[in-house]
């Protein structure tokens, strides 16, 4: 089986029910929510699922994750078990987990420990091993932002953490700006991605800058410059750096037959509906058909 394409709902903010619509009727066979909608449908995962077969598309995936450390890890076990209880009603068999909190002092500074990476470790696997309990598999998404943002790091949590419990979900955009060539990523960690995310990054933003050139933009915008645009610091499939286009082929090359999520976290353009119409557009020229 070839793999598999959807998309997040991300994109259309609070509107689950405009996403479902939009991204059908872009052809997307699959679908990925943020976890609001396991709290909205808890009483009735059924209905959740049939609004989706309805429109011809399945529950791939729901993001999970927390702070995931130590003080918090009974919470967290319990709060991932119970989103993948839903996951497994609705029909899928994956979440990802996001996080995994950067410790920072009252000025903001890292202080976070590789204790804190342990601790993070041991959370995963547990919260792993309770997932699988009901058919789901939990994947590690490397993030910006948390623990799991630079290389050295993201190669640390791969390290002590269990295979057979806790998979890689990784997203290329969010590896480059973390500072992992994602290319290396995926040939390194191939045996363990179960599920992914797939966006780009403007050529302007690089590891190295991009905190400061937001905050450049940000501050200009707030200065009062109104020729001063804030980018987002990703973009849609076709319009960033990334060649992806290479990352899909070594997928295909290594028979990865799960599913590809196109997540993109806002846009530029006049609705979310034609940045899926784009994204869309990148997948056939790739050879993939999404028509109905």
């Amino acid at each position: 089986m070839a793999l598999q394409l959807s998309y997040h709902a991300i994109t259309w903010g609070a509107d689950t029910l405009g996403a479902i619509k939009d991204i059908s009727d872009q052809g997307f066979r699959g679908i990925e929510c943020f976890t609001w909608v396991a709290d909205q449908y808890a009483d009735n995962p059924a209905l959740f699922k049939r609004v989706l077969q309805d429109h011809g598309l399945q529950l791939v995936a729901l993001y999970g994750g927390g702070n995931m450390l130590r003080e918090s890890r009974e919470k967290d076990i319990e709060y991932n078990r119970r989103v993948a209880e839903f996951v497994a009603a609705v029909g899928g068999d994956r979440m990802m987990l996001g996080g995994g909190d950067r410790r920072r002092d009252k000025d903001g500074n890292d202080h976070f420990t590789d204790d804190d990476i342990k601790d993070l470790g041991e959370t995963m696997n547990l919260i792993g091993e309770a997932t699988l309990k009901v058919g789901v598999k939990a994947c590690y998404h490397p993030h910006i932002g948390t623990i799991g943002e630079e290389k050295a790091n993201v190669d640390r949590i791969f390290e002590v953490t269990d295979p057979q419990f806790l998979f890689a979900g990784p997203d290329p955009a969010h590896l480059l700006l973390g500072g992992y060539d994602p290319v290396d990523f995926f040939r390194r960690y191939a045996d363990r991605i179960q599920y992914m995310h797939l966006k780009n990054v403007p050529s302007m933003y690089t590891a190295q800058n991009w905190q400061s050139e937001l905050k450049r933009q940000e501050s200009a915008k707030k200065g009062g410059d109104a020729a001063t645009e804030v980018i987002p610091i990703f973009c849609e499939l076709a319009e960033g750096q990334i060649d992806l286009p290479v990352i899909v082929s070594f997928l295909k090359e290594r028979g990865y037959d799960g599913w590809v999520t196109t997540e993109i976290d806002g846009t530029r353009k006049e609705s979310p509906r034609e940045s899926a119409r784009l994204n869309r557009v990148f997948w056939e020229g790739l050879g993939f058909s999404l028509a109905r």
